[in-house]
């Protein structure tokens, strides 16, 4: 006759550690698994799964919003582009045409920051859950904390800001005189 599992329930859970040292001494040919550990590992698995996929997010969104904010800057110099030139002839600098390039882009980048942190709060219980119920998990209480969200946030503003800034280095490039010669 063999048993193949054998649970033992202790009232003091602080002596698992001297029971599976004194178990594994007397019957070394039997394999003692403290379920606490295999937990811990599974959690520390899964925090770990989770971390990863939250920096691969971010990655994506940095990537996302760096072509975008691309594309949008370099749209505007070209539409704007007599604009840009006749305010060179009165004297402004490139570098505060590239400011006010950058400003008027401002709303749309602080807009996007904010419906992420609220669509996150609002949709992320629900959509990890949903990733986790294909493991058995039927409840969970996902919270991020505040400081991870300021931090994805402060780096996408970061982004936006440098690459709009790299972006509308073209705006040096423009010369008044040719731009109002072409008009």
């Amino acid at each position: 006759y063999e048993i193949p599992d054998v649970i033992l329930l202790l009232k003091d859970s602080s002596k698992c550690k001297d029971l599976k040292k004194q178990w594994e001494k007397e019957y070394p040919d039997i394999q003692f698994t403290l379920v606490e550990d295999l937990i811990g590992s599974t959690i520390e698995t899964m925090k770990s799964a989770m971390e990863a996929i939250c920096v691969i997010f971010i990655i994506a969104t940095c990537f996302v919003v760096i072509l975008t904010q691309l594309l949008l800057t370099r749209a505007q110099v070209i539409r704007e582009r007599t604009d840009l030139g006749v305010s060179k002839a009165l004297g402004y600098t490139s570098g505060e045409l590239m400011r006010r390039t950058l400003m008027t882009n401002m709303p749309t980048i602080v807009l996007g920051i904010v419906l992420g942190i609220t669509m996150h709060y609002l949709f992320s219980n629900q959509l990890i859950l949903l990733g986790l119920s294909s493991f058995g998990i039927r409840q969970n209480s996902f919270s991020t904390s505040p400081v991870w969200i300021l931090l994805t946030a402060a780096i996408i503003l970061v982004c936006a800001i440098v690459t709009a800034f790299f972006s509308g280095t073209g705006i040096t490039k423009l010369e008044p005189v040719k731009i109002l010669k072409e008009e």
